[in-house]
């Protein structure tokens, strides 16, 4: 009696577990997904700054080889929007984890 009753919270246990890894596993995978989208939109956000600084510093260029003055400010503009934008603090939601291999660990 006592046997039966063992062998069947010990399957119950397992089963338990199963579920418990293929609901933690399902959770690692949404993570990963949410930051890696997390990160294309940054790559994507540097890619067009650096255009824009890059069209910029080629507008200033022609601007000044035809004579004229060009505008040093918007350059100073777009380096510090960058700045603000890659010095700022890590979201909470956003924060690196050990458990998983795409989170750094802090």
């Amino acid at each position: 009696m006592f046997q039966l009753k063992a062998n069947e919270a010990k399957r119950e246990g397992e089963r338990l577990q199963r579920i418990a890894l293929a609901k933690s596993d399902k959770s690692e995978e949404e993570y990963a997904s949410s930051y890696l989208k997390q990160r294309l939109s940054e790559a994507e956000a540097e890619k067009q700054y650096l255009f824009e600084k890059i069209k910029l510093q080629e507008s200033s260029r022609a601007s000044q080889s035809s004579g004229g003055g060009g505008d040093p400010s918007q350059l100073l503009m777009y380096s510090k929007m960058h700045e603000m934008h890659y010095n700022a603090p890590p979201r909470a939601d956003c924060l690196p984890n050990e458990r998983h291999p795409f989170r750094k660990n802090p």
